[in-house]
């Protein structure tokens, strides 16, 4: 029952704050603060390794993901992004502000990755194999994006662009089993979250 809570928490505070609220302030102060939470009772399974070699595997592999989502988008704009729907939506769900910018830039990647590559990751060993640890978390970080992945892009647009999240959380264990600690995901997710945050200001802002 722990386990199943702990997998499901993320989703139902982003369905609770995004469905029943409308509100991306509230989102984050529900999913943040699950898994902050969550990431210091289980804090015992978070993994250490040398952040040396982890600064230039997330670095590296960052900027791979950054360049490729800029220059993805900046090529397929036109046919992917329906540019006044996503500002009806964002609007209603109140992002706005250069406060949330930064909260999905620094606290987002740290924290994401705390609780999937980290803890979580470290908990689910004790009853399953590796892999299927891997294959658990990147499943269980992918289901959530697809609260807001959906209402953002018509179909089947929305569907494609959560396999990239999936990939992208398989990727993300595989550094962290390379490395042997989080600050490679960390690092590599911040770059990437920072492409999506530049297709924001180039086409949609």
């Amino acid at each position: 029952m722990k386990m199943l809570i702990s997998l499901f928490g993320p989703f139902s505070m982003i369905f609770i704050g995004l469905s029943i609220f409308s509100n991306v302030p509230v989102t984050f102060l529900l999913f943040y603060g699950w898994l902050l939470t969550g990431s210091l009772i289980l804090r015992k399974y978070l993994p250490k390794g040398s952040p040396r070699l982890s600064v230039i595997s997330g670095v590296f592999s960052g900027f791979v993901l950054f360049t490729g989502i800029v220059g993805a988008v900046t090529m397929l704009h036109s046919f992917v992004l329906d540019v006044e729907n996503i500002q009806l939506l964002l609007g209603r769900w109140k992002f706005s502000g250069i406060g949330l910018v930064l909260v999905l830039l620094v606290i987002n990647p740290i924290l994401e990755e705390v609780y999937w590559r980290g803890v979580m990751h470290g908990y689910l060993l004790r009853s399953f194999k590796e892999r299927i640890a891997v294959v658990l978390t990147a499943g269980f970080y992918t289901i959530y994006h697809l609260l807001s992945v959906l209402p953002l892009f018509e179909w089947p647009m929305n569907m494609f662009s959560v396999i990239p999240v999936f990939l992208a959380g398989l990727f993300w264990s595989y550094l962290r089993k390379k490395t042997g600690s989080l600050f490679a995901p960390i690092l590599s997710h911040a770059m990437a979250d920072a492409g999506i945050l530049t297709v924001y200001w180039l086409y949609i802002v």
